[in-house]
């Protein structure tokens, strides 16, 4: 059978048809790691709000918009900078214990948001999950593209990033129940289940 003839067959099979049982592995602890990504951000996004009313009820509207945009800046600037430290130490450390050092770091410091005293509080702890956030996602699509074949690498790759859709749906679904759950410091608190996931990255995943 000539090259031409297997090149049109892999490409009329589906990217998901002939992976291991390990690359499998590698590719739902990446999508879950970054669903629960998203679901942490939209949870911010849709209560920061009442959070900022929480934290601050002496303050008018006008001022509490601005710290929460404070801390909407920490959040980001977090995001960014935990791309550029983690994917250097992904290099360093290799990317399964980086994947579960992200997973858990910000798994942990949505947790501790539901904690918050005060707008500081908030923002301090909102910049280390970004961290988390932002390392999470570097090393996560690191991982994949190098744990995939060749015919499954693009095709892997946008299918993570549409499952984003999935952490962003399950928190506008939780939020309507903001008041159900006992109020935002709840969802924060559901934010911190992905603290799992990093024990399975320990003692599932290996190193490319």
């Amino acid at each position: 059978m000539s090259s031409a003839t297997l090149s049109v067959s892999d490409a009329s099979r589906p990217w998901w048809s002939g992976l291991n049982r390990y690359q499998w592995s590698v590719f739902l602890l990446a999508s879950l790691g970054w669903v629960f990504d998203c679901f942490d951000q939209q949870i911010f996004t849709m209560s920061r709000s009442m959070t900022m009313r929480e934290l601050m009820p002496d303050a008018d509207l006008n001022v509490q918009n601005i710290f929460g945009g404070r801390a909407t800046t920490a959040f980001i600037l977090g995001w960014a900078t935990g791309g550029l430290i983690f994917g250097v130490i992904g290099d360093l450390w290799g990317r399964a214990k980086t994947m579960a050092v992200t997973i858990l770091l910000y798994a942990a410091f949505t947790g501790l948001s539901a904690l918050s005293k005060n707008w500081i509080d908030f923002s301090v702890f909102r910049f280390l999950a970004g961290l988390g956030v932002g390392g999470e996602f570097a090393v996560g699509v690191a991982l994949i593209a190098e744990v995939m074949p060749d015919r499954s690498r693009v095709s892997a790759l946008g299918s993570l990033q549409a499952l984003s859709a999935t952490g962003n749906i399950l928190a506008g679904v939780l939020i309507r129940y903001t008041d159900t759950l006992g109020g935002w410091r709840t969802l924060y608190l559901i934010g911190a289940a992905p603290a799992v996931l990093a024990c399975f990255c320990i003692f599932f995943l290996r190193e490319p």
